[in-house]
């Protein structure tokens, strides 16, 4: 009879599959697979921690041959994936998250599971989408992924131009220009007065060493 799952039990399923150390002990399975020449950062991300945590995952089921409920280690796994690839790809809502997702991680996975020799313990599906996601939440730049590098730069230089035309108004019509260069004349004579305190200390200090 298999012992009675508790949450403290469950908990210890998850620990061991997603682990917190911050070591990749499997990033090298990643290297024949493509996901280096992703663009996309995050997706890149989701790619090492699946395979990360698909080697955890294999590792635990392997190392507790006596568990009888050890088949949670691929339930939990695969859940986690359908998670990431509901939450990257808008539910497959988004056509160019979802041509990415099916490039680097459903198109690979058959070479990643080459890479750690064995997949018959578990067999994980990174494919199908359920399109269950609320368009009112899918961002309209989703399907434009060169809208968004284009657009920032030519905001920047907008705002830089906008604010240094607003300087120059301001300076021009307004009593900005007579506040700064009184705001100058009063610094010049305070470094003045400060420099001709020095020079009358030195004096003074030079009058009191030759007594």
């Amino acid at each position: 009879m298999a012992p009675q799952l508790t949450i403290p039990r469950i908990k210890e399923y998850y620990q061991k599959i997603f682990l917190k150390d911050g070591n990749f002990k499997h990033a090298d399975k990643v290297i024949k697979t493509g996901i280096l020449d992703c663009n996309d950062p995050i997706l890149k991300s989701i790619a090492f921690l699946i395979i990360e945590n698909y080697g955890n995952a294999r590792d635990a089921y392997n190392a507790n041959t006596g568990d009888t409920n050890k088949e949670l280690y691929c339930t939990f796994l695969q859940e986690w994936i359908d998670y990431m690839k509901y939450f990257y790809t808008y539910g497959g809502k988004c056509d160019a998250k979802k041509k990415l997702w099916m490039k680097y991680i459903n198109e690979p996975w058959e070479q990643i599971e080459k890479e750690f020799h064995d997949n018959s313990w578990c067999s994980i599906s990174t494919e199908g989408f359920d399109n269950s996601f609320q368009s009112e939440l899918i961002p309209d730049n989703c399907n434009g992924h060169g809208t968004i590098s284009s657009v920032i730069p030519l905001s920047v230089c907008f705002s830089i131009f906008s604010f240094v035309l607003i300087c120059i108004i301001l300076y021009k019509f307004t009593p900005m220009e007579s506040w700064i260069k009184c705001y100058i004349r009063k610094k010049k004579k305070s470094l003045q007065d400060i420099n001709n305190e020095g020079k009358e200390e030195l004096s003074e200090n030079s009058l009191c060493n030759l007594n």
